[in-house]
């Protein structure tokens, strides 16, 4: 293992068509980082919830992610790798 953070890939203001649904009940090898310009439908501790423009979400390695656009969605994102929990907890997030 790394002994930094290393950014695997990364987008900014990525659009998707309206609709779009991210279903990873498994979730992924990676940490991952999502912020949404606008609304979001978030499945979040098995419930849905319907974010504010603007909303942020971490996922850890493996953690399951679901989320649906019911109107075009703009959105920033980054699959992260490495230390990942232990630097967010050096800056002082949990």
């Amino acid at each position: 293992m790394s002994d930094s953070v290393t950014v695997t890939r990364a987008r900014h203001a990525w659009p998707e068509a309206r609709g779009f649904v991210i279903n990873r009940p498994k979730g992924i090898q990676e940490y991952t980082f999502l912020r949404f310009h606008g609304s979001v439908r978030l499945l979040i501790a098995g419930e849905i919830v319907t974010t504010p423009p603007g909303a942020c979400i971490f996922y850890g390695i493996n953690t399951p992610q679901w989320f649906e656009s019911p109107e075009p969605l703009v959105h920033d994102w980054m699959h992260m790798t490495g230390p990942v929990e232990e630097t967010l907890r050096a800056v002082g997030l949990e």
